[in-house]
């Protein structure tokens, strides 16, 4: 039985529809944050990173939407995924990211020296 899912995903004549699907959306994204932060070096992860995130996300929710008979209504879906793009996981569980953990470990140095275990001829 073809599902939204199985027809999604099925090989055309031009390629895996999916894959131009999350290419489109991968640009759309990198505008977008481009548009909202033009200054790349103010980026903490690399733009193509976020941008395939983002796709992905939406992608999965979209797929997650159809598989699951459309449960809420598409401007609420649509609000769900612009929320959760912008805000994150974090905010919409309700919790602390937590910064801190994070930055730390970004910083830590390794408290060891590996010593080099190559044989000297």
């Amino acid at each position: 039985p073809r599902t939204p899912t199985s027809t999604a995903l099925r090989w055309g004549r031009k390629g895996l529809r999916l894959a131009r699907v999350r290419a489109f959306l991968c640009e759309v994204s990198a505008r977008r944050m481009l548009q909202l932060q033009p200054d790349k070096k103010n980026y903490r992860i690399p733009l193509e990173v976020v941008a395939s995130y983002s796709a992905g996300a939406m992608i999965g929710l979209t797929v997650w939407w159809l598989n699951n008979g459309m449960p809420i209504s598409p401007e609420a879906m649509a609000e769900h995924t612009m929320m959760l793009s912008a805000m994150g996981i974090y905010w919409a569980i309700r919790k602390i990211p937590p910064t801190s953990e994070i930055s730390n470990s970004r910083q830590k140095k390794p408290s060891r020296k590996i010593k080099n275990t190559t044989p000297r001829p």
